[in-house]
C-alpha cells in the first residue's frame, strides 16, 4: 500500500491523527533500508521481516485472520488500545509459506509525538515496550517508556537490525524462541 493511502486509512479506521514523526517515517520511506528486525531479550524473540505498509494494519479483522489471532475481533481496540495504532506486521525471516504466522505485530503509541514502539502479542493481548521513540527504534535502541497501561508487560532490553538470519536463531510457530529463549538448552 502506498504510504499516503495507509496514513489516510489508519487515521480513519482508528479515529486518530498520526503524529508528524510517524507520518514523515512513512512518507519519506525511512523504512526502506532497515533490513530484518532481530528481537532479543524480550517476550517475542527471533528475526523478522517487517512490513510497515501492510494494508492489514488498517483492518484488525484481516490482521487477526492472516496471523491466526483467533479472538482479534473481540479486542475492543478503541477502549483498550486507543493510544496505539498497528505499526508493522511481522513474519519469521526465512519461514516457509506453510509455517504458522507470527501472532504478534508492532504498534506505535500515537498519543506521544516521539512515537514509542511496542510489540503487541496475542497471548494476553499484551503490549511490550520495545523502543522509547521511533528514532530509537530505527537506531536499534531498546528501552521502556513511562506509559501506564493495563496490558503493559516487560520491556525489551535489546533489539537489532540485521541483514540476514543467524542459523542459530530459530523461531517457533508463536514467534518465540531464538537467542536467549527459555527453549534454549544450557
Amino acid at each position: 500500500m502506498k504510504p499516503d493511502k495507509l496514513i489516510a486509512k489508519l487515521e480513519k479506521v482508528y479515529s486518530v491523527k498520526l503524529p508528524d514523526r510517524y507520518r514523515s517515517f512513512l512518507l519519506e520511506g525511512e523504512y526502506e533500508d532497515l533490513g530484518l528486525l532481530h528481537l532479543i531479550d524480550g517476550f517475542v524473540r527471533g528475526t523478522f521481516e517487517v512490513d510497515f505498509l501492510d494494508e492489514e494494519l488498517g483492518d484488525l479483522s484481516a490482521l487477526g485472520e492472516d496471523h491466526c489471532i483467533d479472538d482479534m475481533d473481540d479486542v475492543d481496540w478503541a477502549g483498550e488500545f486507543g493510544d496505539f495504532v498497528p505499526f508493522a506486521t511481522l513474519a519469521a525471516a526465512g519461514a516457509e509459506d506453510d509455517e504458522e504466522p507470527v501472532r504478534s505485530f508492532l504498534v506505535v503509541q500515537v498519543t506521544d509525538p516521539a512515537c514509542p514502539v511496542f510489540v503487541w502479542d496475542y497471548d494476553g493481548w499484551s503490549v511490550y515496550p520495545l523502543a522509547r521513540s521511533l528514532d530509537d527504534f530505527l537506531a536499534g535502541k531498546a528501552g521502556a517508556t513511562k506509559l501506564k497501561h493495563d496490558r503493559l508487560s516487560t520491556p525489551y532490553k535489546k533489539l537489532a537490525w540485521v541483514d540476514e538470519v543467524d542459523e542459530d536463531d530459530e523461531v517457533d510457530e508463536d514467534g518465540e524462541g531464538g537467542e536467549g529463549s527459555e527453549d534454549d538448552e544450557d
